[in-house]
């Protein structure tokens, strides 16, 4: 519907609107122009009026044109339409508003927006480049370490070599334990960089957590007048809930430096724990750091202190330190004063978590153990160990550590020959490399558990692609557990142990600490428990599988389970997890 106004009323309205606004009869002839109009076009009245309108126009239509400014200069411009009466006949009211400039705006954050989707596509890139750089070249660092590494865990543990040549191999395990450190900062820090470190939580005992700080840092005092100590703690929950690997990793960064650069005196490490939340401070009398190098020193590459004053390493451990705590929820503050020490203190919330009752604490893997006790089978007969890895440096290795531990030992080079022996040998376990020519060990491990048919063979993922999709992967192809190179005598011996150990009698409670009731995740056990009262033992094969990787710290009670399951033992399995009705069905309620 046309407004009702007087063309007086509508002439006055139009002059005094800021927008430029055009009558336009029904034929498109100009007959009246205000003076905003005007100045967009870059004309005058007379030179507008009575001349053809030059654009489409059409009642309610809203468009963007471009006006030509004095025959010169070319202005975007925003169109309306509205129907009215103009001198008493139909005729069309033009409002135009100059855009130009948001035109502009818009074209340059459309160029900018392109420029950042380009960097961020180059910067995804090279991230990826980057990871795939450092992964591989981890890889191949690992590999030659892994040699190097476990063969002087073995001499060290040779009781046929001499003192000195034991220190000699001590030495060498230390030196290379360090350069095992320094790979593992620089895939830390990347993965820092890139967002893709991910915590992983746990219940974990906290005082015994603590003590196995020392044993570790002990040997680095030995040939100093330093004194390593943990303060007498008060108030500490027995078990606590928080990334046990990262906060370990955490802690040992700050001790390590605390010894590095403190010759005389003493280290001290301090905990507290009060409403949620634990405060850890590491304390020495060190050689102190400068106010313009604290400014720096959780920068990576900056160690922070002078070099000729005993710095080494890449510079990364408190960077990455500090990255890790913040991810934790907290922040490390530092106060120091040079000549007389330093103190680094940090407060992360941590959940307290039920108690274990009877549960062994776990002590840190000890390379220098003087003896590895052997693993003998249920009758107390040899096992049998498959060594599959296309290297011959890592088989030699492998078998010595395995014969150490009193295996029979068979070799292969690639899986296929791998899957062969198996189906020709049944070994007991197989030592599984992931990386290899002509079947690695993804395809592999499937592969040996087809043909291994009823037989139960253990298979455990050995690579130095320590990457945790590399690790899930394994867990989904059928490997009961995965084992970093360079390979830890000890863990390889606790894993061992772990899942080949002989189940106790069906009824009775577990020695072996690993078999015992995980009772840090009840919902999970009430699940197996409700799936075995159905007697759906598939199910509780399939959550056992899956909790046995979500939760390593109690993998062998699960590979029991699984065990049970395999072998259709519904009732020991009800006896494992403590005999529950059946749960109620629709027909039963």
């Amino acid at each position: 519907m046309k407004p009702h106004l007087s063309q007086n009323d509508l002439a006055t309205i139009i002059r005094k609107t800021p927008d430029g606004m055009v009558v336009v009869d029904g034929e498109g002839i100009t007959r009246f122009v205000n003076s905003a109009a005007e100045a967009l076009f870059g004309l005058k009245e007379d030179a507008l009026l009575n001349e053809s309108f030059g654009y489409p126009v059409g009642t309610g239509e809203r468009i963007e044109i471009e006006i030509i400014r004095g025959y010169r200069e070319a202005v975007q411009a925003e169109m309306n339409l509205a129907g009215i009466e103009w001198q008493g006949k139909p005729a069309t009211l033009i409002s135009l508003r100059d855009i130009t400039a948001r035109k502009e705006m818009e074209a340059t954050q459309k160029e900018i927006e392109a420029d950042l989707r380009e960097a961020k596509t180059a910067a995804d890139a090279a991230n990826r480049a980057k990871s795939e750089f450092l992964a591989n070249m981890s890889h191949e660092l690992r590999t030659p370490l892994n040699s190097i590494l476990g063969y002087a865990q073995l001499l060290v543990r040779d009781e046929t070599v001499s003192g000195e040549n034991r220190d000699a191999a001590a030495t060498i395990y230390k030196s290379g334990e360090h350069l095992l450190t320094l790979i593992s900062d620089l895939l830390d820090i990347a993965r820092i960089e890139a967002g893709k470190i991910v915590l992983e939580s746990a219940d974990f005992d906290f005082p015994a957590f603590l003590q196995g700080l020392m044993e570790p840092m002990a040997f680095r005092v030995k040939d100093k007048e330093v004194v390593l100590s943990l303060a007498p703690t008060e108030n500490l929950p027995a078990r606590v809930r928080g990334d046990e690997k990262r906060l370990r990793q955490v802690l040992l960064n700050l001790l390590s430096n605390a010894v590095k650069f403190t010759q005389t005196g003493r280290v001290v490490l301090s905990a507290w724990y009060e409403d949620g939340a634990a405060r850890f401070e590491v304390t020495d009398t060190g050689i102190g750091i400068s106010e313009d190098a604290l400014e720096t020193i959780f920068t990576p590459f900056e160690q922070g202190i002078d070099a000729q004053k005993g710095g080494e390493g890449a510079g990364l451990g408190l960077a990455i330190s500090a990255n890790l705590v913040r991810l934790m929820g907290g922040e490390i503050a530092v106060e120091s004063t040079p000549g007389q020490g330093s103190a680094f203190r940090f407060d992360i919330p941590l959940k307290t978590a039920a108690a274990l009752p009877g549960a062994a604490t776990a002590s840190p893997a000890n390379p220098f153990a003087a003896k590895a006790e052997p693993i003998l089978g249920p009758d107390g007969q040899r096992l049998t160990a498959l060594i599959v890895d296309d290297n011959a440096l890592n088989r030699t290795l492998a078998r010595g550590m395995m014969t150490r531990l009193k295996f029979d030992v068979i070799e292969s080079e690639d899986g296929a020959d791998a899957v062969q022996k198996v189906a020709d040998i049944r070994p007991d376990v197989v030592l599984l490399d992931l990386m290899m020519p002509v079947m690695d060990g993804f395809a592999a491990a499937p592969e040996i558990r087809r043909v291994a048919g009823s037989k139960k063979i253990v298979i455990f993922a050995v690579s130095a692609d320590v990457s945790r999709e590399t690790k899930y992967r394994c867990a989904g192809i059928g490997c009961d557990d995965f084992i970093e190179k360079p390979i830890p005598l000890d863990v390889l011996a606790t894993k061992l142990r772990t899942y080949l150990a002989p189940p106790a009698p069906s009824g009775e409670p577990s020695s072996d600490p690993a078999r015992r009731m995980p009772r840090r995740r009840p919902g999970n056990i009430d699940a197996l428990a409700d799936l075995a009262a159905i007697g759906d033992v598939n199910g509780v094969r399939r959550l056992a599988d899956e909790m046995k990787f979500a939760d390593p710290d109690c993998a062998g009670f699960y590979a029991h389970l699984i065990d049970l399951a395999g072998g259709f033992r519904v009732g020991d399995i009800e006896n494992l997890l403590g005999a529950r009705p059946a749960p109620e069905t629709e027909e039963g309620s």
